[in-house]
């Protein structure tokens, strides 16, 4: 018995595979591996752009935060707690960044995002200030990630988290303040 259907099958479908894809890149079948290749330039290219833009929307948010930093205790502990929207990993560890460095010491800062469906992100950035009174951002991240089904932790002066249910993002941001508050209130 031969193999000749399979043979002639497997040509009839890559053949017809090449010139699929020669009408949708509008080029002749020599040129498709060139072609493919200035696509996926392209591509890389504007994922690059999006993340810069992705990144400069970040600063602006925080820029907007900064002016809700709320100032708790005898010590003028300021911090931040804030939702950033859909903002990705990066550009919300940036953010949280350039706020603790913006803010005068003691400061913490937690900001949460929703970069995409089912997925929660969350940061905490302290100062040396914050950490010399006891606070530790790992463990105080992993505690709030929990309420959005999730973990994380870190060091003592930035960490991550992320979780699975984006809907609880806003009860978690609402833990970490009262957290936060009743911390800085019981200072002496």
């Amino acid at each position: 018995m031969s193999l000749f259907p399979y043979k002639q099958y497997f040509w009839f479908l890559s053949s017809s595979l090449i010139h699929i894809v020669c009408f949708f890149c509008q080029v002749r079948a020599e040129d498709v591996a060139a072609r493919v290749e200035s696509i996926l330039d392209e591509l890389r290219a504007s994922r690059n752009e999006v993340s810069t833009l992705q990144n400069k929307l970040a600063m602006l948010k925080a820029s907007a935060a900064k002016e809700k930093a709320i100032t708790v205790g005898t010590s003028n502990i300021r911090f931040i707690i804030e939702n950033m929207g859909d903002t990705d990993f990066d550009a919300l560890k940036s953010a949280a960044e350039f706020l603790i460095d913006s803010l005068q010491d003691p400061a913490a800062v937690v900001l949460g995002s929703c970069p995409g469906e089912g997925k929660v992100s969350l940061v905490a950035a302290f100062s040396p200030g914050i950490i010399g009174i006891g606070l530790h951002a790992g463990k105080f991240i992993g505690s709030i990630a929990k309420i959005c089904g999730g973990g994380g932790g870190g060091r003592p002066n930035f960490a991550q988290a992320g979780g699975k249910k984006p809907e609880n993002l806003p009860d978690a941001l609402e833990k970490a303040r009262s957290e936060l508050i009743a911390a800085f209130t019981d200072m002496k």
